[in-house]
């Protein structure tokens, strides 16, 4: 859509900074965030409008398998943000896994989320030593699921997309 030149003047943030501070501390995406234009709607109507304006610009150009999966699970994500059931995205969806993660380190041990604990396993979850990670611990013990093969990454690392913008960038 970006390549394509499409612009959702009507979804433009009134502040970023504050929307995504909102944002980041609400997992039920249900907290308001103003636009540019005065109106407050949830994190979720917003991502469920960009999904519509996607969907429809996919059915209008043509969609590839990638993209109908891409759309197919955003749509999942956001149906179990709204119902309250990340336990149905949890294996997929790196935020859950990890949000998940802490919350179970922080109830085992008692630990508020400013823990120095908490914090080293914000960050071990993301080293991306793969003895060390905890990300790929967790892949490892069966408990995530991984979307793309190891040769697919380092194909996407080495063979350009095809013309367009982000060939150009290198």
């Amino acid at each position: 859509m970006i390549e394509a030149g499409a612009v959702l003047p009507d979804l433009v943030l009134d502040n970023p900074l504050r929307a995504l501070g909102a944002v980041s501390l609400d997992v039920t995406g249900r907290s308001p965030v103003r636009l540019a234009d005065g109106r407050e709607p949830s994190a979720l109507d917003i991502q469920r409008e960009y999904l519509a304006r996607a969907r429809d610009f996919a059915d209008r150009n043509g969609a590839d398998a990638a993209s109908g999966r891409v759309l197919g699970i955003w749509e999942r994500v956001l149906d179990s943000v709204e119902a309250g059931n990340l336990d149905a995205i949890a294996r997929e969806t790196d935020w859950v896994t990890k949000y998940q993660l802490i919350e179970r380190y922080r109830a085992a041990h008692g630990l508020p989320l400013s823990s120095p604990e908490i914090a080293q396993l914000d960050l071990a979850y993301h080293d991306v030593n793969r003895g060390r990670g905890g990300y790929y611990r967790l892949l490892r013990n069966g408990a995530v699921e991984r979307t793309v093969r190891d040769i697919d990454i380092f194909e996407a690392k080495t063979v350009p997309p095809p013309p367009g913008r982000y060939r150009q960038a290198g």
